[in-house]
This record gives structure tokens, C-alpha cells and sequence, in this order.
């Protein structure tokens, strides 16, 4: 459905202004309809691309029908981010904040249930890990600096997701 939504954003000029998240617009349901606008064809594929490896990683663990709550926590977390971070981010679009979102509760999930064998919960905390340091680090990018998508880097963002998908994975980790 996400992809579908995506990938019919793209070609529309006006899509940023239209449905992107603007701090001055004062539309809050901006934050949830700039998760599916992308400002070219990388920018799709990438987001398309990453979003089905997190799906296809839930449905080999069982854990799909966790994913749609997963993401409504990421995406709430992502919004609070946008509208009360201390970054002064004047606009958004993209999915990576629910992205990264979602890669650390699948991590974390991973590697705090003693239901998983010992190997896949020690791989999974290393690849959750491995994550809070990409995200910190990028943090050190400029707003609005291109990054390898030849897109804006709204990494601020990133942090806001994992944040949200951590404590997700951390408040659901007993049911």
C-alpha cells in the first residue's frame, strides 16, 4: 500500500508543497502523508526497496502481524520529532525516519526475545548497534546537505525514528 502511495507521488510537482511536512503549515496530517512523497526516482527505489526488506525480514520471523503497529508507533515518533525536536527542520518527505524506525524494533525485537535462537538474537543486537552508530554519525551532516541519494539529508530525522522504533521494540518486548 505504502509503495503504491510512493510511487504515485512521484511525477507531481507540487507533491512537496502539496503533501509534504512544512513546520509553518500548521496541517498536522502533513506528518503522516510526507512518508509517501520522494523527490525523484532514487529516492523511491531506495525507500521501495528498504521498506521491502523490513517486510520480507517480519514475514520470515512471523512477526507481520507486529509490523503495522510498529510502524504507527514510528510514524507518531517521527511527528514528534519533527514538530518538537531541537532541530529547526522547516520541511520533510521521505520515508527514512519510519525506516529506521522499523529497523530498530526488528533488531531489537530480535535480539531481546529468548524465542529466537541464540545466533539470530546476537547478530540482530550487533546489526542494532551497528545502527545507532550510523545514525549518530550522520548526524554530523548539515540539514539539507546532498547526500548519495543526490537528495537534501534530513538526518535529524533518522535519530527520531530509531528512537521511536526502540522504544517500541523495549514497551512490547514482554507480549
Amino acid at each position: 500500500m505504502a509503495g503504491v502511495l510512493a510511487a504515485a507521488s512521484f511525477g507531481l510537482d507540487s507533491a512537496v508543497v502539496d503533501f509534504g511536512w512544512r513546520a509553518d503549515s500548521g496541517e498536522p496530517w502533513r506528518l503522516l502523508t510526507s512518508q509517501f512523497v520522494h523527490l525523484g526516482h532514487v529516492h523511491l527505489a531506495a525507500n521501495l526497496f528498504a521498506a521491502a526488506l523490513i517486510v520480507w525480514s517480519c514475514n520470515q520471523f512471523q512477526l507481520s502481524t507486529r509490523l503495522p503497529a510498529a510502524t504507527l508507533a514510528t510514524l507518531a515518533g517521527v511527528g514528534l520529532g519533527l514538530q518538537f525536536g531541537p532541530w529547526a527542520i522547516t520541511w520533510y518527505v521521505g520515508m527514512s525516519g519510519l525506516l529506521h524506525g522499523l529497523f530498530a524494533w526488528l533488531c531489537l525485537h530480535l535480539a531481546v526475545r529468548a524465542s529466537f535462537a541464540r545466533p539470530v538474537r546476537k547478530f540482530a543486537g550487533v546489526l542494532y548497534l551497528g545502527g545507532w552508530f550510523k545514525v549518530l554519525i550522520t548526524l554530523t551532516t548539515p540539514l539539507g546537505a546532498t547526500g548519495w541519494l543526490g537528495i537534501p539529508q534530513v538526518t535529524p530525522v533518522h535519530l527520531y525514528g530509531y528512537l521511536a522504533g526502540t522504544l517500541w521494540a523495549l514497551l512490547r518486548r514482554t507480549k
